[in-house]
């Protein structure tokens, strides 16, 4: 049985999701270069989906996994795997229902963790503050206002449990944590690092991403320097795309967001110290790493 490199980006929901989904759909010559594929979530509804509903002593079968990879793969060559799809720990819609983010985190994942059974496998997450992130699901979901004001479910503002969980369900995976701060300036060395391409910042719409985290006036100066004097090095462009976005961050948020309606100035500060106080517990877990450890230098 031959093995294959699985890269998962399974959330929680966060601005990294449909960026990473667009980049990787439109890349796949570059993916090939590294024996990288994106079976992108078409795949999953259509090929995956019908493998995990095979039972389990079935699923964690070599031949079975075999006949998976012959049957999602384009290239004979290929051998890492690469997703991006959130709804492998739930619902979005059911994941601020209970008391704990992604109830069906367990189950969800069980099958996952048996198909690629033996293989290598890595699981991606980008965190943000809590109250930032029922901020975003509130935008897609406003008819969870009025249950956050009236029962906001003893949330601790903390990410802890959840990562904790998904180590317990999944123990064999290296889960490797990114800060949402960190998107924008280091976009090119994530791609990198989910890839595993070396050269992210040839990749056709790298720059689109890093350019909807600056104001107008900062879009047309990165823009316009991208073209003009292109970055040859992974090194040069991080170096570029940090001093853009420092410059000019679009860091304001709409006036009418439910976020300012539920949340106190001091309860938002308190969701950021929390999440920093999660990043040093969590570098205490076993098979998991903070991106920021793999991108020092950067």
């Amino acid at each position: 049985m031959n093995t294959y490199e699985y890269k998962f980006y399974l959330g929680p929901h966060s601005p990294l999701a449909v960026p990473l989904q667009r980049l990787l759909a439109c890349n796949s010559d570059r993916l090939a270069e590294v024996n990288s594929e994106y079976p992108g979530a078409k795949m999953h509804r259509e090929v995956l989906a019908e493998f995990l509903k095979l039972p389990v002593s079935q699923l964690a079968g070599g031949d079975t996994h075999q006949l998976y990879v012959d049957t999602v793969l384009e290239q004979d060559q290929t051998r890492r795997i690469i997703y991006s799809f959130d709804a492998f720990l739930g619902s979005r819609k059911y994941s601020l229902e209970y008391a704990e983010a992604y109830p069906s985190l367990e189950r969800k994942v069980f099958p996952l963790r048996h198909l690629t059974k033996s293989q290598n496998v890595t699981i991606f997450m980008c965190l943000q503050s809590v109250a930032q992130f029922i901020d975003w699901e509130l935008e897609g979901q406003p008819e969870l206002r009025k249950n956050l004001i009236s029962a906001p479910y003893n949330l601790a503002f903390s990410w802890l449990p959840f990562v904790s969980r998904l180590q317990d369900a999944w123990p064999e995976a290296k889960i490797v944590i990114f800060d949402s701060q960190d998107l924008g300036p280091k976009w090119a060395a994530i791609v990198a690092m989910i890839t595993g391409h070396p050269l992210p910042h040839y990749f056709a719409s790298i720059a689109d991403y890093p350019s909807t985290c600056m104001n107008r006036k900062g879009r047309i100066a990165f823009r316009r320097f991208i073209a003009e004097t292109p970055p040859k090095t992974l090194e040069k462009w991080i170096e570029a795309t940090s001093f853009f976005c420092e410059r000019y961050g679009a860091r304001n948020r709409k006036s009418d967001s439910a976020f300012e309606e539920i949340w106190t100035p001091e309860q938002l500060d308190y969701s950021r110290q929390v999440l920093e106080l999660d990043f040093q517990k969590l570098q205490g877990l076993t098979n998991v790493v903070l991106a920021k450890e793999l991108l020092v230098g950067l």
